[in-house]
């Protein structure tokens, strides 16, 4: 059989651009910004304590101001309840509402997950490596 010829640079990037659209077209088929989903899954894998603005932006890699609009926006749809810390007030405790748990259990990105899990382990694990080093060369 015939090794498939190398694809250049560009081929892939436009690859990866196409994958991203998709997700994001998903994503906004639910009516969230992928920062909001980003926010979602967040919460719904942070410990209790970790389950604040400061976090939610130091994990996301932007500014808090950023990470409050996020989190404020998804309280205004009923998606995050907003709570002030009983040891601090300045701190306020985020957690997911029944409706945002629901709208998890159709996540976009599940689908990818699904079709990541029926690659070969060895695949799927050059693909995370390659994904990583373009993550950290962006």
């Amino acid at each position: 059989m015939k090794a498939s010829s190398p694809r250049v640079p560009e081929e892939v990037a436009g690859l990866v651009e196409k994958l991203g659209r998709r997700l994001q077209g998903r994503a906004n088929d639910r009516g969230l910004k992928p920062a909001q989903w980003t926010a979602l899954r967040f919460l719904a894998r942070a410990m209790p304590s970790e389950r604040t603005v400061t976090a939610f932006a130091a994990f996301n890699a932007t500014t808090v101001s950023s990470a409050s609009q996020t989190i404020r926006l998804l309280a205004r749809k009923g998606l995050v309840q907003i709570q002030p810390l009983p040891r601090d007030a300045r701190v306020k405790a985020l957690e997911l509402t029944s409706p945002a748990r629901r709208l998890l259990a159709g996540d976009p990105l599940l689908v990818l997950t699904q079709a990541i899990a029926e690659i070969e382990p060895d695949q799927a694990a050059g693909f995370a490596a390659i994904v990583e080093a373009l993550i950290r060369a962006l």
